[in-house]
């Protein structure tokens, strides 16, 4: 990876971040304003659990997908490096995660769990 991407992606970052600060969830919907939780809500974070993931007292981890492996004939891209979890109209949920390497090496997925 080139060093302007790397600064590039880092401006970014820290400018959707600011933005994120300054406008807090002003900009969002009613519908997500009211299923956004705050971390604080939860207590502290405990340390790494077996999987090496920190969480609030009463929440687990599982692994869903590592990279390479191969998910109804998608193979799941390598380094996530960013996730998000949507509520789905029939009680389930969708995860989607992103990974931004050179060579096409990347990608995009998305895994649906019912309720």
């Amino acid at each position: 990876m080139r060093s302007f991407d790397v600064q590039r992606r880092k401006l970014l970052q820290y400018g959707f971040m600011g933005l994120g600060a300054f406008f807090g969830n002003t900009l969002l919907p009613d519908s997500v304003k009211a299923t956004s939780l705050s971390l604080v809500a939860f207590g502290g974070l405990l340390p790494p659990d077996q999987n090496g993931v920190r969480l609030p007292a009463n929440f687990t981890s599982r692994i869903v997908a590592r990279s390479g492996q191969e998910l109804s004939g998608y193979k799941w891209h390598a380094a996530p490096d960013g996730g998000a979890v949507f509520a789905t109209a029939d009680g389930g949920w969708v995860y989607v995660s992103n990974s931004e390497l050179d060579n096409q090496a990347g990608g995009v997925g998305a895994l649906h769990f019912n309720a």
